[in-house]
């Protein structure tokens, strides 16, 4: 049998990258109806009902965060519906800010450099942009007729900016989520292999000592896939 050694959550999240977790999940729980089966043989080697006990409520956690991982899908694909919802709105109110300032540009060469270098070529910009274009608005309303609206345009902006703010915010918050969410799952892939990998050692030990006789029993089904994203140290169960 193979010399164990100590794993950190990080070994743990790091050996679960290799697995699917719906795999790890199917090859448990053929592992746990081995492990009932043969429970008097292998308790002689350390895997006693307890620890099968142990081994089935690391297995129903598992499931548990496999089952809410969807949703986290779901909200990350609903709060960019409102993402571009709101991007959206933010660049019809400049189209039209940028609009009526044009006359201004086309008889100022300086203001017209002004507007150049306050306008955003990315969504992130109009964070900044919004604000400064709202006080350039502001100091030339006076010149403007009622039709234009420039009161109805300066007063949407405290909104504007709120739901701007509060998008990027809830894109930040549901990314970290969706990563510490997906760093719990590898974290338990992680546990129940290497608990299913030193059961199979013992089986085949009890095998080899003429105890078991099925040798296939033993061995695992799944293949290892590729993640070359790092654990973080930090994760703890």
């Amino acid at each position: 049998m193979r010399t164990r050694k100590n794993l950190t959550n990080s070994d743990f999240i790091s050996i679960g990258r290799r697995f699917g977790s719906s795999e790890i999940q199917l090859e448990a729980q053929n592992a746990a109806a081995k492990w009932s089966r043969d429970i008097e043989t292998l308790s002689e080697y350390g895997f006693t009902p307890s620890k099968l006990e142990q081994f089935n409520l690391l297995r129903s956690n598992h499931s548990t965060l496999i089952e809410k991982r969807p949703e986290s899908i779901i909200a990350k694909m609903v709060t960019t519906r409102e993402k571009n919802k709101i991007i959206n709105s933010a660049w019809k109110w400049l189209e039209k800010v940028q609009s009526v300032l044009g006359d201004f540009a086309e008889n100022d060469a300086e203001f017209a450099i002004r507007l150049r270098k306050i306008t955003p070529s990315d969504d992130p910009e109009l964070l900044a942009a919004i604000p400064v274009f709202s006080e350039i608005l502001n100091e030339k309303k006076s010149y403007f007729e009622p039709e234009v609206k420039v009161e109805v345009r300066l007063s949407e902006v405290a909104n504007i900016m709120e739901n701007l703010s509060t998008v990027y915010g809830k894109q930040a918050t549901l990314k970290e989520k969706t990563r510490i969410d997906t760093e719990e799952i590898d974290l338990y892939d992680g546990m129940l292999y290497t608990t299913m990998r030193n059961l199979y050692s013992a089986g085949r030990a009890a095998i080899r000592a003429g105890i078991l006789s099925n040798t296939s029993d033993y061995k695992f089904t799944m293949r290892s896939n590729s993640n070359p994203q790092k654990p973080d140290p930090s994760l703890v169960l």
